[in-house]
């Protein structure tokens, strides 16, 4: 089993979802902060995200797969969202590995908006008001 990278699947995901959207995300770095809010609260409930629609993101042993190597990134999601072990067992309507995938998704989703933003953005040409 090969270590699944959380944050390069979901940059691909952005980009996939944002490019069959029309949805912007070439931004002035004025802008970036804004564009973050909007852009997670775009895609917060996408399945093809976050897994936080009614399918989730994969199944249940594709995301046993994608948190095996990561369980101590999950578990830290699930501290700072306050889940606790019952609500991990329990979850609504996903399997419980689909449930903590989704819910380590939903955790760096707006780091992983904020890096594509910072690596998209648009360049000020410092030389642009020069006269020559």
């Amino acid at each position: 089993m090969e270590h699944y990278d959380y944050m390069a699947a979901m940059r691909a995901d952005l980009i996939e979802y944002f490019d069959l959207n029309n949805i912007n995300y070439h931004v002035h770095d004025y802008e970036i902060d804004r564009r973050v809010d909007e852009l997670s609260e775009e895609v917060w409930a996408e399945d093809c995200i976050t897994g936080n629609g009614p399918q989730g993101y994969g199944s249940d042993e594709e995301c046993a797969e994608y948190i095996c190597y990561n369980l101590h990134d999950v578990l830290d999601a699930a501290y700072e969202f306050d889940v606790t072990l019952k609500d991990m067992i329990t979850p609504h309507g996903l399997t419980t590995t689909q449930y903590l995938d989704c819910l380590y998704r939903c955790y760096i989703l707006n780091s992983c908006i904020y890096d594509l933003l910072i690596e998209f953005r648009i360049e000020e040409d410092d030389n642009e008001d020069d006269n020559e």
